[in-house]
């Protein structure tokens, strides 16, 4: 079982943290395994139990006591223990580069020592975190962690949140015609700064947010109207969407009806 709680960031801190997320579990075995589905945006984590709670199937390693867990492009496999105990920064699809000046495009599908990153500071101020009396205070701690990193780096680059809210808005319906002609950008250019910024090229997150909706709908309609699927998210028809299904989830969408528990997201975990 997982016992989770959410919180938001302070206002000044929203256009990078979309919420934290304490999180906790309480298993009568001694652990699951999750298929945790793409998506594109970065998670910091830091841990507040034990180590070793959370095991990298695909790269076969545990996954470190503060890291960075990057944007996927691909379901990833975990194992997890029971008694984790973390609290999960989950960020907007920029705010890792916004908070670091640290290209994204580095850390796809990968999770990466936040003291590698960032210093041996950070092994203090998980310590700090550790120690914290109530959650109140691990919040404001957060907060002011990450209002420091946000406000007082200058980054120099290429502006392109409004391509971003536009795909967004679009449910990954969108031609990267479409975005060049909105944003009023060049295709390579839009290219360039969406690598090193989401850490994904503007078509594959396009897709991963498409696919994410799709899922979304899936599990409030398991007798789907493909209309929407055809009109609102642009699949071609049936087809097109289960070869798309099989692509980033590695199964067939009556597999996901089936066994929804085997699969979490982002938002979920």
């Amino acid at each position: 079982m997982f016992n989770t709680q959410s919180f938001r960031p302070d206002p000044l801190l929203r256009k990078v943290i979309s919420h934290y997320q304490l999180v906790n579990t309480e298993f009568e075995s001694p652990f699951t395994e999750r298929c945790l589905l793409p998506k594109v945006t970065q998670q910091i984590s830091f841990n507040l139990g034990n180590d070793h709670t959370i095991y990298d199937l695909d790269n076969q390693e545990y996954i470190p006591s503060s890291n960075l867990i990057g944007q996927n492009n691909r379901i990833c496999r975990i194992r997890i223990f029971n008694g984790m105990s973390r609290f999960i920064i989950n960020l907007q699809p920029m705010g890792w580069y916004k908070l670091s000046g640290i290209p994204a495009r580095c850390f796809i599908n990968r999770s990466v020592s936040l003291q590698q990153l960032l210093g041996n500071g950070i092994s203090d101020f998980n310590l700090e975190l550790r120690l914290c009396s109530d959650i109140k205070e691990q919040i404001l701690l957060l907060d002011s962690f990450f209002m420091v990193r946000l406000f007082s780096r200058k980054l120099k680059h290429r502006n392109i949140d409004h391509a971003v809210q536009l795909i967004e808005e679009a449910k990954g319906n969108i031609s990267i015609n479409q975005l060049e002609r909105e944003a009023f950008i060049t295709r390579r250019t839009l290219e360039r700064h969406f690598l090193e910024q989401t850490g994904l090229f503007p078509k594959m997150f396009a897709r991963i947010i498409r696919f994410n909706e799709a899922v979304k709908y899936l599990e409030k309609n398991q007798k789907p109207n493909w209309t929407y699927f055809f009109n609102c998210l642009g699949y071609c028809d049936q087809s097109h969407f289960i070869n798309e299904f099989r692509h980033f989830a590695g199964c067939l969408p009556s597999h996901y009806y089936n066994q929804p528990t085997e699969f979490e997201t982002a938002l979920k975990f």
